[in-house]
C-alpha cells in the first residue's frame, strides 16, 4: 500500500506541474492583451483567452486557391503566399453537418478550387516588415457559390 501512496504522490506532481506549465503562459498573454476588458466581461480563467481573441480580432476575406487540409488548418494559395486558417471542427454545408476532415473528404474542395474564406483575423505581434497573425474560419465558399459555415455557439455577422 506504500508504494500505492508514492505513485500516487508522484503521478499528482506531475498534473500540477503541467498544468501550471500550461496555464501560466496562456494567462500571462491574456494580462498582457487587454486586462480590462477580460476581467469585466469574463469570470472564468479558461474563457479569457477567447475574450481576448474576440475582442482583438476583425473580420477578413481570404481568397485563393485551396491547397489542402492540413491539422485542423485550411490552407490557401493566395499568390502572395499561403495563408492557414485554423477551422473549427464541424461544418454545415447545405442541410449537411460535416466534419472539417470531410470538407476535402466529401467532395466539397478540392486541391486548387477557388475559395473565399471568411476568417476573424487576431494580430499577434505587427512590425513594418512582417506580421504574425492567428486566422480562425468561419465561413467558406467554394467555386460553385456553395457555402459552408461553420458549427460554432456564436454568431459572427460582418
Amino acid at each position: 500500500m506504500n508504494s500505492k501512496l508514492k505513485v500516487f504522490a508522484v503521478v499528482l506532481v506531475v498534473v500540477v506541474v503541467v498544468g501550471a506549465l500550461m496555464y501560466m503562459p496562456l494567462s500571462i498573454a491574456v494580462q498582457n492583451g487587454n486586462r480590462e476588458v477580460a476581467e469585466a466581461e469574463c469570470e472564468h480563467e479558461g474563457l479569457k483567452l477567447i475574450w481576448w481573441l474576440l475582442n482583438n480580432s476583425e473580420p477578413v476575406e481570404i481568397e485563393g486557391a485551396a491547397v489542402t487540409y492540413h491539422k485542423d488548418m485550411l490552407i490557401v494559395d493566395t499568390g502572395d503566399g499561403h495563408v492557414r486558417i485554423a477551422l473549427p471542427e464541424e461544418w454545415t454545408v447545405g442541410t449537411d453537418v460535416v466534419t472539417r476532415e470531410m470538407l476535402f473528404g466529401s467532395g466539397y474542395l478540392s486541391q486548387g478550387e477557388n475559395v473565399t474564406a471568411k476568417a476573424l483575423r487576431t494580430n499577434l505581434f505587427e512590425k513594418t516588415a512582417f506580421s504574425i497573425y492567428f486566422a480562425i474560419g468561419y465561413e467558406i465558399i467554394d467555386s460553385a457559390g456553395v457555402h459552408a459555415y461553420a458549427a460554432m455557439p456564436i454568431n459572427i455577422e460582418t
